[in-house]
């Protein structure tokens, strides 16, 4: 992206926004190329394994932790041109799917706590995302990771702000409604942090309604969502 800067400069463009780029599963389908027959891939990037770590086949170089270099380089670079950097996160979800699906995160760490389950059956997962599994956000350890996983991407790879892949499903609980306690978790993001400036998320959808907009801001004061 580097190689294109003056590009976007002479474009006029003042921010741009990443597709995820969280480690995810790139081998996941099971369908093949019609023509040389050859497993396909997929570089989507909404099935995150692991939500603190860049994807390392992203890297130019390849080493080991190289990926997290080349971000940060990329994102000064960035910065120096008065480009801002919008990530777009997925914490609604994780690639393990349902319960036919790898265990390859948070299900070996502790299935019970990081997704919903069904009440019928705890080997079954509720599905409000569409793709096999629902993070259980309302979980106090989960909202803590969900937290910190925005301050490892601002504080350590400088992201400018974040749109939330299905943002709603954050503060539902696991009857699909909007309990009080499933708020923004507000409390949780007033934590000081050296920031830059403003920092911001925008989503399609939030915590009340789905035209709604959710803002990440942050300051010198600490963290703090609005929702409008």
């Amino acid at each position: 992206m580097t190689e294109k800067i003056a590009y976007l400069k002479d474009l006029g463009v003042t921010a741009v926004e990443l597709m995820p780029v969280a480690e995810f599963n790139e081998s996941e389908l099971v369908r093949l190329n019609p023509i040389t027959a050859e497993k396909l891939k997929n570089y989507w990037g909404y099935n995150p394994v692991a939500f603190f770590a860049p994807k390392q086949s992203y890297s130019v170089a390849g080493g080991p932790g190289q990926q997290v270099i080349e971000f940060r380089e990329m994102v000064k670079e960035l910065h120096r041109a008065g480009i801002e950097v919008i990530l777009d996160i997925v914490l609604n979800h994780t690639a393990e799917g349902d319960e036919l699906g790898p265990t390859i995160c948070s299900r070996g760490i502790d299935n019970s706590i990081f997704y919903m389950l069904e009440d019928n059956g705890l080997r079954y997962y509720k599905d409000f995302t569409g793709v096999g599994n629902t993070i259980n956000a309302n979980h106090p350890v989960v909202r803590e990771i969900v937290v910190l996983v925005l301050r490892y991407w601002v504080m350590h790879m400088h992201i400018d702000g974040f749109r939330f892949d299905l943002a709603s499903v954050l503060g539902r609980d696991q009857h699909w409604e909007y309990p009080p306690q499933c708020a923004p978790p507000r409390s949780h993001c007033r934590r000081s942090y050296p920031a830059r400036h403003k920092d911001y998320c925008r989503s399609l959808g939030c915590w009340r309604c789905l035209s709604s907009r959710v803002f990440f801001h942050a300051s010198l004061d600490g963290m703090e969502w609005s929702v409008s």
